[in-house]
């Protein structure tokens, strides 16, 4: 009887033991998927509370490399379409942080200080704007490539 016990109990420490040590570790996260290219879906406002002039939009996106080919560095013009045109919202340029896996950028204005942040996956892009310093989420973006 105490043997079985024993047997029981080193068996539970070995199943147990054993996944914690065989992990192997991690290594430097994937690279991004590319960004670069065109883009088109919708902008969708989610709090009209802290943004009640806030609009649903159809948007295009452009993203490029930088001039100097940085890697994980991206530039991005972004239209919105008005009447079947497309009308220019602003330019931003972005980061990769490969600990979120996605495309971001920090801006300012004197009435306004936000994070942008993308995700591309399966070839769907996918955002949020987000103010800062509360994090709240003012804004969701789901796009594809046309």
């Amino acid at each position: 009887m105490r043997q079985a016990i024993l047997r029981a109990l080193y068996a539970s420490i070995v199943l147990i033991a054993v996944p914690l040590f065989a992990r192997t570790p991690e290594g430097p996260p994937p690279p991004p998927e590319p960004i670069f290219g065109v883009w088109r879906g919708s902008s969708l406002c989610m709090d009209r509370e802290r943004a009640p002039a806030c609009k649903d939009e159809e948007v295009l996106y452009m993203f490029t490399r930088p001039a100097d080919g940085a890697e994980g560095k991206a530039h991005q013009k972004a239209e919105k379409i008005v009447d079947g045109k497309p009308v220019l919202m602003g330019e931003l340029d972005f980061n990769y942080d490969p600990d979120l896996r996605a495309w971001t950028s920090e801006f300012e204005s004197p009435r306004f200080h936000g994070l942008w942040s993308y995700s591309v996956a399966g070839g769907k892009l996918t955002g949020t704007l987000l103010e800062l310093p509360s994090r709240a989420i003012l804004r969701t973006v789901s796009c594809l490539r046309p």
